[in-house]
């Protein structure tokens, strides 16, 4: 149901915030921007809002404050400052929290529904994410760069009227909104884009263009940004979060495809040396990936010295782990690795052996697949005993051998599925028959992983 009387609070009057209260205010919804630049709020109460871009330019009238106690208590607060400034400006602003406000975060990264549970009460606190993109130009102006959607969702998960409600409201409002059923899933899956794209951004102070695009070498650029998703990937799994590799690489594709000009949040906080949001993007995807390790019921696990052994459903799997620098326990259903003493050295074979038993784990429990699909006239994959037969448009037909530790299924003729325990083997394999035909860039013939974006060139012209 659509609530034409919603208030709104946007604590975090900065590009983003801005952008979602100007949306919404320009719609007739009361909003408030509460924001601690005093010279950028006096000049959104004397001249407006001025957005630009997307949507075209023009100047939306709506109230801004230095002073939230100044408020009364709003049904709704879109929380958008800087996740290093969270707590403090949520305690500031506890007057505009009543009885029913619902409070949601689009701040880059996660943990942040943790502390403002911890001030508003858990009761109080939905989840939410966006994919909008917003620069500040100056005082009182901000650049729109795409139209694009936000989900809101019960942070535990499920559905509720009040969710569905207040997305209808935003979105009759001008503010595209999705109500969500899991919104930590999609949390996650907005966190595998800014691991990728924000540390690098900032650290070669580049755009989303530059970085992935238009660049010579968008080719390594691209595979580093993948396997940083990839291994985020598997520390979601940790936090019970089970998101498929052609799902979790979406949203990298459509924000680094869209060619968007605008760098990262984290590069401009680099470029004005402030403190950036690391912790809650790559820094809480390290805290989360050195928890306990949680081995399902069907993995039996045995150490053994040094060495590790696992089976189940899957297969057997055994590691060699490190011993002179890390304890590995298992006990009560979980395996924890912790460094004997804190050094770099040991902190950085902690990760690796921790990812490493991780990653078997899984392998024996569910096992890792890879989807390689051929695009060609004429191409297809057979299996004949051990032997791949791959017709590629070369004049010979082309065998490769299958590891005895690897299974591979073909289907419709054009679609491989490679199975096995081992991840690093699988990602080989995939990789060996990948180079056997590159995908070509004038019409995209070759083989390709599933989710793998092709750069497309211009054919010659007549």
């Amino acid at each position: 149901m659509i609530k034409k009387d919603t208030k709104v609070a946007v604590l975090g009057a900065g590009a983003m915030g801005c952008l979602f209260g100007g949306l919404l205010a320009e719609k007739g919804l009361e909003v408030h921007l509460i924001d601690v630049w005093k010279e950028h709020v006096d000049e959104i109460n004397s001249k407006g809002l001025k957005m630009m871009g997307h949507g075209g330019d023009r100047t939306v009238k709506i109230h801004a404050t230095t002073d939230p106690k100044t408020l009364k208590p709003v049904d709704a607060i879109i929380i958008m400052c800087k996740a290093t400034a969270l707590e403090q400006a949520l305690s500031n602003s506890k007057n505009i929290i009543g009885d029913n406000t619902m409070l949601m975060s689009f701040q880059n990264g996660i943990g942040h529904e943790e502390i403002m549970q911890k001030i508003a009460g858990k009761e109080k606190v939905l989840g939410g994410s966006t994919t909008q993109a917003s620069s500040i130009q100056g005082p009182g102006i901000i650049q729109n760069h795409a139209s694009l959607p936000s989900w809101i969702g019960e942070y535990e998960g499920g559905s509720s009227e009040r969710v569905k409600d207040l997305a209808e409201t935003f979105t009759a409002h001008g503010l595209e909104t999705i109500a969500e059923e899991n919104i930590k899933r999609r949390k996650w899956m907005k966190l595998f884009a800014l691991t990728a794209i924000g540390p690098l951004s900032a650290i070669f102070d580049l755009h989303h263009t530059d970085l992935y695009i238009s660049n010579k070498n968008q080719t390594m650029s691209r595979k580093l940004g993948k396997d940083i998703i990839l291994e985020t990937r598997e520390v979601a799994k940790a936090d019970g979060v089970d998101v498929s590799e052609s799902d979790c690489l979406e949203m990298f594709n459509r924000i680094v495809d869209s060619r968007q000009t605008n760098k990262s949040s984290m590069a401009f906080d680099v470029v004005k040396h402030r403190k950036t949001e690391i912790d809650f993007i790559s820094g809480a995807v390290s805290k989360i990936g050195k928890k306990h390790i949680s081995v399902p019921n069907d993995v039996k696990v045995q150490i053994n010295a040094n060495i590790i052994n696992f089976e189940g459903p899957k297969g057997k799997k055994s590691l060699k782990i490190n011993t002179e620098f890390l304890n590995t326990i298992f006990e009560d259903g979980k395996i924890l690795v912790t460094p004997k003493d804190p050094k770099k050295q040991n902190k950085v074979l902690w990760g690796l052996q921790r990812s490493l038993i991780n990653n078997a784990v899984i392998g024996v429990g569910k096992g890792y697949e890879q989807t390689l699909k051929l695009n060609g006239v004429g191409f297809r994959a057979n299996l004949k005993g051990e032997i791949l037969n791959l017709q590629i448009g070369f004049s010979h037909d082309v065998n490769f051998k299958i590891p005895k530790e690897i299974k591979i299924t073909v289907e419709k003729q054009t679609v491989i599925k490679i199975n096995g325990v081992d991840k690093e083997l699988v990602s080989k394999i995939a990789a060996d028959i990948k180079n056997l035909k590159p995908v070509e860039p004038y019409k995209a013939k070759g083989i390709k992983e599933r989710g793998q974006f092709v750069l497309r060139k211009e054919g010659k012209k007549k």
